[in-house]
């Protein structure tokens, strides 16, 4: 393994860092009595007021 297959593979290590620590931050909402797809108000401690608001709040932000 020379020097420029280290850097590629120290690279990747380094992306893949950064997408994980994405994802945490993506995953870490809180509750506002709102919810996060329609803007409804709903119960407090919830983050949605449906699961069909919940699945479609999800795919959205994974196609960002």
């Amino acid at each position: 393994m020379d020097i420029v297959d280290r850097s590629f593979d120290s690279e990747q290590d380094y992306i893949r860092s950064c997408v994980q620590k994405s994802r945490k931050k993506e995953n870490k909402l809180i509750p506002t009595g709102y919810c996060y797809n329609c803007n409804e108000k709903i119960p407090p401690g919830k983050l949605y007021c449906d699961s069909f608001c919940k699945d479609d709040h999800e795919d959205r932000q994974r196609s960002r």
